[in-house]
């Protein structure tokens, strides 16, 4: 036999032939490598020769599958009570077998659908809705396709997105309802606190003052941070009532 550059026969220890049947063991191999052996000869008992080109060769799979992305990712934020969920799924040798791979959503297994190279779970066409603030963990494990020996199984795999559906909160900050205002032309200000956790969107807040609707490119008006401020362009006269109203949404 001829293996990685050598030719041996049977006094060599990782060659062995019994009954009928010669066998090869090359030892130690590492995930992902390649063995290449040929049939050189062999006599009978007689002295007959014979010679054969005989090859092969076969890849050291030891890896299990893994999951290489998901949509949405762990820890994100998702407004879509029933959101299509994006599981990227790989093997680097053997490749993935489809029949092997499992989801659960919240601990529940559910149906999924195999192009190829990713599974796609349909909440909507499962019938599948979460409400607000619920936390989904979704779960996947999947085996190899080796052709010989068992495949490598992929630990179950876990992570967790969170449902919101909620639109931004605003709160005012200053001056409060219904309050009188003493600040001199320098300090007239209004301030209100508008935070979402998907992040609010600043190119939606509506903002009305004594009937004038601004928006952020306003330069009396600015989003910082989680605060809108208004800067009157005018001083605020005494004993005029105003107010105002902001309408942000979702980023």
């Amino acid at each position: 036999m001829a293996y990685d550059g050598d030719t041996f026969g049977t006094a060599d220890l990782r060659l062995s032939f019994e009954m009928d049947t010669l066998t090869f063991s090359p030892g130690a191999l590492s995930d992902g490598d390649t063995v290449r052996v040929s049939f050189i000869s062999a006599a009978d008992e007689a002295g007959n020769d014979t010679t054969l080109d005989i090859s092969t060769w076969y890849v050291i799979d030891t890896s299990p599958p893994y999951l290489s992305s998901a949509l949405p990712g762990d820890g994100d934020i998702v407004a879509d009570p029933s959101p299509t969920i994006m599981l990227d799924i790989e093997d680097d040798i053997a490749g993935v077998d489809p029949f092997s791979i499992v989801v659960w959503l919240n601990g529940v297994s559910v149906s999924f659908e195999w192009d190829g190279d990713v599974a796609w779970v349909f909440c909507d066409s499962l019938g599948i809705t979460f409400d607000d603030g619920d936390t989904v963990r979704v779960c996947v494990s999947a085996s190899d396709a080796p052709d010989f020996c068992a495949p490598n199984v992929m630990s179950d795999t876990c992570f967790e997105f969170t449902i919101n559906l909620a639109g931004p909160l605003a709160s005012i900050i200053e001056p409060l309802p219904n309050t009188y205002v003493a600040c001199d032309s320098g300090e007239q200000r209004i301030l209100l606190l508008i935070t979402d956790p998907d992040g609010v969107d600043e190119t939606t807040i509506s903002f009305v003052v004594d009937g004038d609707t601004l928006t952020v490119s306003s330069p009396n008006l600015s989003y910082e941070g989680d605060t809108l401020t208004f800067t009157p362009a005018t001083p605020w006269l005494d004993a005029v009532s105003y107010t105002h109203l902001t309408l942000p949404t979702k980023a």
